[in-house]
């Protein structure tokens, strides 16, 4: 069996088996190890009974836990879920469990021996969903370039925008207490604001930019996803210049695969899309394959070995 000794491995792709099937927290990352990885970044759908049963297999080296993804350990608090408003909530009661359900991930993290936190900061308000559903249906129909579509995406540009001068005070404050956190415990942990997969989520590049640089912290740098990118590009929301600028600020990569609108498949198993990031993936320590769940352990592997192939050339 091939080995990835450079990549790690989101339970992104199998969670759903210890919830679902008879499956234990050790059984996903045997799952994992059986791919030919021995690092893991754990998701947001492990649970605490998920993780307890994981221990084991962590401390014994056989896997590296890489990163975690926030929030961490599960939550059934919907407000505090990955598509929530999070650090954008007007309600400055939902902004502080924001930021301690964020602040027990970034000591889960510490105890496990993780090098990042992998965190969603915000979304613009819910109301902004209908058009991104509408762009990507439109996209889809192959009616990108037509006038329906530059109205709605010029109606959605204009509506978002109308919220972030408030949203950008909101996020900054609870990144600060995040980062003030990590500094108060000496903590080695680097925290990675991810680019997201819908045009109403925040950070755009150039939001993600502004953040890092306001709060100047060695702590705080960009998460980079190949497929969130790769889709936003494609609608319009993202220009790939605008990333360049970020490239000395990106402390990790979640790799997947994308073709259109559609994301997290196996590398290489749609499209070629992954060869533009090769260049930032080969200069980052933490190289991440987030996978659904619809991809089969043959296109794994034989994705990642094209993937790995390239890498070391």
């Amino acid at each position: 069996m091939r080995k990835f000794n450079d990549l790690s491995f989101s339970t992104s792709w199998n969670w759903r088996n210890a919830w679902h099937k008879n499956y234990t927290g050790r059984d996903v990352l045997e799952e994992i190890i059986g791919l030919g990885f021995n690092k893991a970044e754990l998701n947001y759908k492990i649970t605490k009974e998920i993780l307890k049963s994981m221990y084991p297999i962590i401390e014994s080296g056989e896997v590296e836990v890489t990163s975690l993804h926030n929030v961490f350990p599960y939550t059934q608090d919907q407000r505090l879920d990955t598509d929530s408003i999070f650090f954008a909530y007007d309600d400055e009661e939902l902004r502080s469990k924001a930021v301690h359900a964020t602040i027990n991930t970034i000591d889960h993290a510490h105890q496990l021996g993780a090098k990042a936190v992998v965190t969603h900061i915000a979304t613009t308000p819910r109301e902004l969903m209908v058009y991104d559903r509408q762009l990507k249906e439109l996209y889809r129909q192959g009616k990108r370039k037509s006038e329906d579509y530059h109205v709605l995406f010029k109606e959605m540009v204009l509506t978002r925008d109308k919220t972030m001068n408030q949203n950008m005070k909101s996020i900054i404050y609870c990144m600060e207490l995040l980062l003030n956190h990590i500094e108060k415990k000496n903590y080695k942990i680097i925290l990675g604001i991810e680019n997201r997969a819908m045009c109403y989520q925040i950070p755009s590049y150039n939001e993600a930019k502004y953040i890092i640089d306001h709060l100047n912290s060695d702590r705080l740098g960009f998460w980079l996803d190949t497929g969130h990118s790769v889709m936003m590009e494609n609608l319009g929301l993202h220009n790939r210049d605008e990333l360049y600028q970020l490239q000395d600020k990106i402390v990790g990569v979640h790799i997947h695969d994308a073709i259109g609108v559609n994301d997290h498949f196996a590398p290489y198993m749609k499209s070629d899309c992954i060869d533009e990031f090769l260049p930032i993936i080969k200069n980052v320590e933490l190289k991440v394959l987030e996978l659904g769940c619809k991809n089969s352990k043959e296109d794994i592997i034989k994705g990642t070995s094209i993937l790995y192939d390239k890498l070391m050339r």
